[in-house]
């Protein structure tokens, strides 16, 4: 209650030092900053805001103790005191006032700020370049808007320890400490946008920055929010002026700002949720079924308002475009809605093919269609066309609408995405519709099909077979070279069954680049026997046709290969692929566990180093091992290592992490990873965001064991594994009696790691002891790997418990002579019920298990009730050297009638009839039974 010790007042404001420096960098418009040499972010501001509050509450001693300028000066040494003279990192200090007048002061970590995010003269305007002294896009948050609604009141106009609203709405809106989000309350009594959980929100509205009005006593007749220090400094500089914002003019999308007084002004991104879009929608669909049409045309245009194509403008139809007329030539409405458009709408907006967005004007057009109004339900259908002519919602809504007009559209578009057509049950029922002009087109030359549906054909080839569809004829060749199907050349892929016979030619790949629309996007090539034959001028003419190239693989290219400057994919590239060796089983000979640096394609690397997102490396340059030479690569997010077959150089990895600092996921693939001599700094430094780590190799010797463990647990304890989502072990790796054993994942790794390098008197983590806590982890993948069930217990309990967990691997130990068959096996498996019935396991591997022989109980054959547990469990993975073909289908078959959610078996053993037999059995119960490995995603998905 106000005036109690538990009740206080309190603002939060940045301290840094560099903020000394603002009156000699000529930041005029800093106001107390500039005329105070302070490391204080308006300090003025900040003691002004405790004095309202105080004389709000009517706290005399508080009043008192804030009000003049002798007291900001005591405020000011007050705080100085508190952070001493060695603090030089900038830091939030929260000042507490009490009722009776006492100051207590707390700081907090925060990070950098530019000056200019901190004391801009100007916000750009959307999509504007800032210029000098502007407030730069160094940092986007998404701006959420919460579920709920919020009521104002004193304690939303004043800043007090009563803010129970706001850590509520952050919770709804799943915002962390760190998350780059922020959520906007909501008034209950006008709908409109009262501010941020702890920021001043800024909206574009006709021409300028606007932001919600608050008035300087609480009254209850403003927005209800926060009368900020941050907000006042916009005011008064003129950046923004007030207005109201109402919640519903919200468009994903749109570009805003937000500031408070730690960080400073924000670039952010209104993010909308798609759950409220689809409510809408869903409302709508209840008032159109009540037939209250206005009603219901008024939530789907709120749905179709809400999507991100908008760019948080009105979305005009392009006037340009004439279906009729190009029914009436018998042209392609599918060029007509791709590239016809002269008017500014193509200029200012892409294409859209959010379902929520087309359904909701689908069903508009239907409410016009209802309501008699065929005019403005044919403009709706034909706005779809003109958004997304690929779906087929396009041709669902088109053709009907057309035929009330009198005219005559055709059946549907054939172009597009085949995969996300061939779910769709529109697209069904386009397909059965179309069956009947099947002999209409059966036995015409396909080059007079309508376009779409030619390329659609063509898809289907891969880039030999339509390389030689331009020998058919002239009228082929120069159909098929048409900008019409240049989206049949923008991806080329010389590998595979696309392996040229004998090396192109300069002038084809001309051809090729030019039929592409100098556009390609995707560029693979491999050097099988050297068929390709890849030299500079072939590697310049095809990029120099890929001016906005995003994907690019070569395997075995030659040293000498470089990009050209020229070249525009330096800024667009974002996958590159550099396989510098064959597959091969061993290594053949001393010496090839890493390529030297004078063989190394660094030209090919270096000039992208800066762009690309995605690496993968197979082959490893000596002066790497040096920790010599690794390029800067800012934006890597997920990193492939491959080495040979055998390697045994150790490969220092955390060195990678001072020069990929962004990155997320990473792969090892063969490769040995080793501590650096500054292994603890790098360690403490390295990937703020580390998210998925895969190892694979099959090096078995004690050396590799201990060295890849060792790295193993450095890289799950990044972090202290709170972000750590997905983790793969694919390596011969089991408890050693005779040496001691590590558990690549524990709670507790610093016991372990200073037992092996004999670092007892290191303290790893002085603040927290190095305790791990995997909070966000979602799958562990074993393929070799014997994990202690105890230990994974104890990482993965509370995440299996609640449903987090979706993927989980068994891999048995091996028997023992000296105990019964089975038994160990059985013993393994009781070890796992805790994990017996998690809600959330939807995949799982059991490997190398051995079960009792010809079993006639369950106890003899435990695995199948085991894996009935689990009521979602899709796809399973089931191997076992330990048994024979008809041993391991009988295993199988027990599965197949014991559990009732299995979707889909890998297996790699069972072949042949019985084989067939199971598949056909497997099949009567809906689960289908695939020979192979299950295949491993790369990169892996997590949350973004």
């Amino acid at each position: 209650m106000p005036g109690t010790d538990n009740f206080y007042i309190f603002t939060s404001l940045r301290y840094d030092p560099s903020l000394q420096q603002v009156p000699s960098r000529g930041f005029q418009h800093a106001a107390w900053n500039y005329h105070h040499v302070s490391p204080f972010y308006c300090l003025d501001y900040h003691r002004d805001r405790l004095l309202r509050a105080a004389t709000h509450w009517g706290w005399q001693s508080a009043m008192d103790a804030l009000a003049g300028e002798q007291a900001l000066t005591r405020l000011a040494d007050s705080a100085n005191e508190f952070l001493g003279t060695s603090q030089m990192t900038p830091v939030r200090l929260r000042i507490i006032v009490h009722a009776h007048g006492t100051i207590e002061f707390q700081k907090f970590d925060t990070p950098d700020a530019a000056m200019e995010n901190l004391f801009p003269s100007c916000l750009p305007a959307p999509a504007a370049t800032p210029g000098d002294m502007e407030a730069q896009r160094s940092v986007v948050y998404a701006l959420l808007r919460d579920s709920a609604l919020i009521p104002p009141s004193e304690f939303t106009h004043h800043k007090t320890s009563k803010r129970d609203m706001y850590n509520e709405a952050r919770s709804r809106a799943g915002i962390n400490a760190g998350d780059r989000k922020e959520v906007l309350m909501v008034n209950a009594q006008n709908g409109e946008i009262m501010e941020g959980s702890i920021t001043t929100p800024y909206f574009w509205r006709n021409g300028r920055w606007v932001t919600p009005p608050v008035s300087a006593e609480f009254s209850g007749m403003d927005s209800g929010g926060n009368n900020g220090t941050s907000r006042r400094y916009a005011l008064e500089n003129k950046l923004a002026v007030e207005e109201s914002v109402k919640a519903e003019t919200l468009v994903d999308g749109e570009e805003c700002w937000i500031s408070n007084g730690v960080s400073g002004f924000i670039a952010a991104q209104v993010g909308m949720s798609g759950a409220q879009a689809e409510a809408a929608v869903r409302t709508g669909q209840d008032e159109y079924r009540a037939k209250r049409y206005k009603h219901a045309l008024a939530h789907f245009t709120r749905a179709m308002l809400s999507c991100r194509c908008n760019r948080g403008m009105k979305r005009d139809r392009c006037s340009c475009k004439n279906f009729e007329a190009v029914v009436d030539k018998g042209d392609s409405i599918f060029h007509e809605a791709m590239y016809t458009c002269s008017c500014s709408v193509g200029k200012m907006f892409n294409k859209c093919d959010n379902p929520v967005h087309i359904k909701a004007l689908d069903y508009r057009a239907a409410t016009f269609e209802s309501m008699k109004e065929l005019d403005r339900a044919k403009r709706d259908a034909e706005w779809i066309l003109e958004l997304a002519p690929r779906l087929p919602d396009v041709c669902a809504r088109t053709s009907p609408m057309a035929g009330m007009k009198r005219n005559k559209y055709p059946a549907g578009v054939d172009a597009g995405n085949a995969s996300r057509m061939a779910t769709s049950p529109k697209f069904q029922q386009l397909y059965n519709a179309r069956n009947k002009l099947h002999l209409r087109y059966c036995r015409r030359d396909p080059i007079f099909l309508p376009s779409e549906l030619f390329v659609w054909i063509l898809s289907y080839c891969n880039l030999v077979q339509r390389v030689r569809c331009l020998g058919v004829s002239k009228q082929w060749q120069r159909t098929l070279m048409s900008r019409d199907f240049a989206s049949l050349w923008k991806d080329l892929d010389f590998t595979g069954s696309s392996t040229p016979r004998r090396p192109p030619r300069i002038d084809f790949l001309k051809k090729l680049v030019a039929g592409a629309g100098r556009d390609v996007r995707r560029l693979v090539i491999e050097e099988q026997n050297h068929r390709f034959q890849l030299s500079q001028a072939k590697l310049f003419v095809l990029l120099q046709g890929a001016v906005r190239l995003e994907h690019l693989e070569l395997s075995c290219p030659d040293n000498t290969l470089r990009i050209p400057p020229t070249a525009g994919i330096c800024k667009t590239l974002k996958t590159l692929s550099l396989r510098l060796f064959a597959a091969e089983p061993k290594k053949s000979a001393i010496g090839l566990d890493y390529i030297p640096a004078c063989a190394y394609p660094f030209e090919l690397l270096n000039p992208v180093a800066e762009t690309i997102e995605t690496l993968h490396l197979s082959g490893l340059p000596m002066s790497w091992f040096r920790e010599q030479d690794v390029p800067c690569m800012p934006r890597l997010k997920y990193l492939h290592l491959q080495m040979r077959t055998g390697s045994t150089a150790l490969f220092p990895i955390l060195h990678m992490g001072s020069k990929t600092p962004v990155l997320e996921q990473l792969w090892l693939q063969d490769t040995l990873p080793d501590r650096s001599s500054d292994w603890e700094y790098q360690w403490s430094k390295i990937w703020p965001n580390f998210k998925a780590l895969i190892v694979a190799g099959s090096n078995s010797s004690t050396a590799a064991r201990f060295s890849i463990s060792l790295v193993i647990l450095l890289l799950s304890s990044l972090n202290h594994g709170h972000k750590l989502e997905y983790i793969d072990l694919d390596l011969p790796w089991s408890p050693n009696p005779d040496a001691v054993a590590i558990e690549p994942l524990t709670l507790e790794p610093g016991p372990a790691i200073q037992k092996v390098w004999n670092m007892a008197s290191t303290v790893l983590d002085p603040e927290s002891n190095w305790q791990n806590e995997y909070r966000s982890l979602k799958a562990i993948r074993l393929a070799n790997a014997v994990l202690n069930p105890e230990s994974l217990q104890q990482v993965a309990q509370r995440q299996a418990a609640a449903g987090q967990l979706h993927t989980l691997d068994l891999v048995f130990p091996p028997e023992s002579l000296a105990t019964p068959a089975g038994a160990v096996s059985s013993a393994h498996l009781a070890k796992y019920e805790w994990l017996a019935g998690s809600p959330g396991i939807r995949c799982m591997s059991i490997s190398q298990f051995r079960f009792r022989p010809f079993p006639r109980t369950s106890d003899d054959l435990p695995l199948p009730a085991f894996l009935a547990t689990f009521p979602k469990l899709e796809t399973l993975e089931i191997r076992s050297e330990h048994y024979d073909e008809a041993e391991m289908c009988s295993v199988i078959s027990a599965i197949i009638k014991e559990t009732k959610t299995l979707k889909l078996i890998y297996q790699n053993q069972i072949r042949g009839a019985l084989m067939d037999k199971l598949g056909t059995a497997a099949a009567k119960h809906g689960i289908k039974v695939a020979f192979g490995e299950r295949p491993r995603e790369w990169p892996v998905p997590v949350t973004p």
